[in-house]
């Protein structure tokens, strides 16, 4: 695992010296990053940290095959969006991204959100993210059928 964080793929200013000490790092980039979009949202100025990353940022499917192979494991990464608080559309896009990678059996994307509260399903390309084809709805109260029927109402009235 080291000599793979440590690769040229990486393209890193420093050498890993363990999984943990990477594990404190990549948490250390995401406080960096969610810091960062609350500072130039609020007050429209960058995080004075938002690019000396030790590495590079990577393709995740990626990252998550090589992860995989070198751990010898067939299962997949999952990844669980609990959408509480309003996103900017680049980011909801940045998510509709890795819905839309059809990397089925590396990452999973599990999205919960109030499907009104939703802003896009474009990924970040552009592309338009279908239902049944590239994701599928797991309906746990009845919000989705009652936004579909008042979609519904609305066409018939109009």
């Amino acid at each position: 695992m080291l000599d793979f964080l440590n690769s040229y793929k990486f393209d890193r200013k420093e050498k890993v010296s363990s999984v943990q000490n990477y594990l404190k790092e990549l948490r250390e980039t995401l406080s960096i990053c969610q810091e960062n979009y609350n500072s130039v949202l609020l007050k429209g100025i960058a995080h004075p940290q938002m690019y000396d990353f030790p590495s590079d940022f990577f393709d995740i499917e990626w990252f998550g095959k090589e992860i995989k192979e070198i751990l010898n494991n067939n299962g997949q990464f999952n990844i669980i969006v609990n959408h509480q608080n309003p996103i900017t559309l680049e980011s909801a896009q940045a998510i509709m991204s890795i819905v839309n990678s059809r990397c089925a059996g590396t990452i999973c994307m599990k999205v919960a959100t109030e499907p009104e509260k939703w802003t896009t399903y474009h990924d970040l390309t552009g592309c338009y993210v279908e239902n049944i084809h590239d994701y599928s709805i797991v309906e746990l109260d009845d919000s989705y059928q009652k936004t579909l029927d008042r979609s519904i109402r609305g066409f018939r009235n109009n």
